[in-house]
């Protein structure tokens, strides 16, 4: 559903292919395993569970090369990088175990 309007129907992996093929953002709330699989160039059925994400990229990379994805580099404003050493005197480091 978008807007009111229902935008496809079928089985999961129907509606994931159908919403890929229509280019419509609802995509990009579907599970990894689709994005993964929508991002490749197969004719396999689109994958839904991690399970299955899992099998069809053991099955892809039999005939296909893996690469690894180039990192994105982040524009960061040139300031100076804070120094997280010691207590900074705010609460959050005091009660936060994680900081």
């Amino acid at each position: 559903m978008d807007g009111g309007k229902l935008l496809c129907s079928g089985t999961p992996a129907e509606v994931g292919a159908e919403l890929k093929a229509s280019g419509n953002a609802m995509f990009l709330a579907m599970p990894a395993a689709m994005r993964i699989w929508a991002a490749s160039d197969s004719t396999a059925t689109c994958p839904i569970s991690v399970c299955d994400g899992r099998n069809w990229l053991l099955d892809y990379a039999k005939t296909h090369e893996l690469r690894p994805v180039p990192e994105e580099k982040k524009n960061t404003p040139n300031a100076k990088p804070s120094s997280r050493r010691g207590n900074s005197g705010s609460n959050t480091t005091k009660t936060c175990p994680m900081w």
